[in-house]
Order: C-alpha cells, then sequence, then structure tokens
C-alpha cells in the first residue's frame, strides 16, 4: 500500500472543503481526477509519475471502503475525522458514524505501519 498517497488524499479531504465535497458528490470520479491532478504533485511545480494508487487502493477509496483502506495501513484517526465529515450528511450524528466505522474495522486487527 502506498500509505503516502493514500494519506495524502485523505490530508486533502480533510484541510479542502470543496475536496469533501466533490468525494462526497462522486467518489469515483473524485478519486480518478485526485490521482491525475494532484496526487503525483509533491509541490505545485513538482510532478512524480510513480505516485499512483494501487488498484485495491483505488477501489476501496471509490468504493468509501473504510474497512479495506483500514487493513492496508490507511491513518485510523485520518479516516474516522475525514470520511465521517465526508460523509456527514448519511450519518446523523457522531456517535453514529463511529458505530458504522468500528463495524467497519472490526476484524481487521491493527494495521501495520511498518514499511
Amino acid at each position: 500500500m502506498s500509505r503516502y498517497l493514500v494519506d495524502k488524499f485523505l490530508y486533502t479531504l480533510h484541510h479542502d472543503g470543496e475536496a469533501k465535497v466533490g468525494y462526497a458528490a462522486d467518489p469515483r470520479g473524485y478519486v480518478e481526477r485526485w490521482e491525475s491532478e494532484v496526487g503525483p504533485r509533491l509541490l505545485p511545480w513538482e510532478s512524480l509519475s510513480e505516485h499512483r494508487f494501487s488498484e485495491a487502493e483505488r477501489e476501496a477509496l471509490q468504493a468509501r471502503d473504510v474497512g479495506a483502506l483500514y487493513s492496508m495501513g490507511a491513518h485510523p484517526f485520518m479516516l474516522l475525522g475525514v470520511l465521517g465529515a465526508a460523509w456527514r450528511s448519511e450519518y446523523p450524528d457522531a456517535q453514529s458514524w463511529s458505530r458504522y466505522y468500528v463495524e467497519q474495522i472490526e476484524g481487521h486487527g491493527r494495521p501495520s505501519f511498518g514499511m
């Protein structure tokens, strides 16, 4: 897993309200656009073509599969906070989102943060 790229995606959602709205409205399209336009860039003028999601990462982000992202090592606090905010309209309160999150990560154990 390219934890760096997945966490960068989650970080973008956390810091950009328009990104959150775009992702909530069209996860599949937003992930594709972000991967091609934002993902490869370290700085606005520097692009690194080798930074791409794996097929599993792309699918998990597009499908909003919290359990898969968690099991691949995505930052658990970013998953909880950022994706909860992006899907706020589907979960009326923090408790309902938290219950959903726990249900999704149960059975996946603890993610590996090793290289």
